[in-house]
């Protein structure tokens, strides 16, 4: 029902997305979320044997938005998991609430757990510790309703104080790589949008 009958393409394109990023081993790591073990076995077949298979329930394929936001660089990174209630609950699906807690854990780095709402996609940072957001996406009564404007703002404050000094750990990339390596999962959300549409217009 989710995808439509296009389930097939699905997998094909997020495997090979997957394969692109990992580059053989000379690319990042990547670790490859599916919701069991008959996916884990078809998610075999299609990535590169470098390329993680996490068995993890999950409901939507936006991790993006469900999963946790990964702060700091070097030994200094974090995990910050943020509460998430389904888009304002426009699309409730079961273990999309559940799937940030249990990556950040099995991440291995240290967890901050923050008890209001923020998606991944509501936020966009260029590299240097500059992160834009929009009232719309924090403030709105879906989101955060007992919130105001000044506790976002004193909650940003507090997680950004927590992030690594990059003054003292440098990026392990130039600005600008990071800038590019942000516009492509940006245009990777578009494509996803515009392949399959209705509800995975997320962005």
């Amino acid at each position: 029902d989710e995808w439509a009958g296009q389930i097939d393409a699905a997998r094909a394109d997020v495997a090979a997305f997957a394969n692109a990023v990992h580059d053989g081993g000379r690319g990042e790591e990547v670790r490859l979320v599916v919701n069991d073990e008959r996916q884990a076995q078809i998610a075999a077949a299609l990535v590169d044997p470098g390329v993680r298979i996490l068995v993890q329930p999950l409901g939507d394929i936006w991790l993006r938005d469900t999963g946790p936001i990964i702060v700091g660089t070097g030994l200094k990174r974090r995990a910050r998991n943020f509460r998430f209630n389904w888009w304002g609950e426009k699309f409730v699906m079961p273990g999309d609430q559940e799937v940030g807690a249990a990556l950040a854990a099995e991440s291995g780095l240290p967890v901050d757990e923050q008890d209001w709402v923020l998606e991944g996609g509501g936020i966009d940072v260029d590299g240097t510790g500059l992160c834009v957001t929009t009232e719309e996406c924090l403030l709105n009564i879906n989101r955060n309703p007992s919130l105001t404007r000044a506790d976002i703002e004193e909650l940003c404050e507090k997680v950004e104080a927590r992030a690594s000094d990059h003054t003292q750990d440098p990026l392990p990339c130039c600005v600008e790589e990071a800038a590019a390596a942000a516009n492509e999962m940006k245009k990777l959300g578009q494509y996803i949008g515009s392949r399959y549409g209705g509800k995975h217009r997320r962005i």
